[in-house]
Formats: structure tokens, sequence, C-alpha cells
């Protein structure tokens, strides 16, 4: 989660000089470590959610 952060606030550092170079390979590569931190991020936490969802489901039963 820190790298996803980290990896945000230096896209948001380059500011309008990101949208200017959108096409540069440091940018587009910036994008897509956002674009996979978000995606892993979203499956930790349906994980955690699911497994939340069983653990409850196994107290009820007890």
């Amino acid at each position: 989660m820190d790298q996803l952060r980290g990896a945000r606030e230096e896209l948001s550092d380059l500011g309008e000089l990101a949208l200017q170079e959108a096409d540069t390979p440091q940018v587009i590569a910036l994008e897509d470590r956002i674009r996979e931190g978000d995606h892993e991020l979203t499956q930790a936490e349906l994980g955690l959610a699911l497994a939340e969802q069983r653990l409850e489901a196994l107290r009820s039963r007890a």
C-alpha cells in the first residue's frame, strides 16, 4: 500500500509534466505500477472480505 501511495505521489508531483509526457516510458511505467497496485489492493480487500464472511458464518454455526 505504501508503494502504491508513493507511485501516486510521484505521478502527482510530476503534475503537468506527466500530462505533457504521458507517452514516455517513465510515465507509462509509473501508471502501470499504479494500476497494478490498485488491482492488488482490490484483490486483497476482496480476500479479506471473503475471509470475514466465512469466519462470521462459522461463528453463527457454533
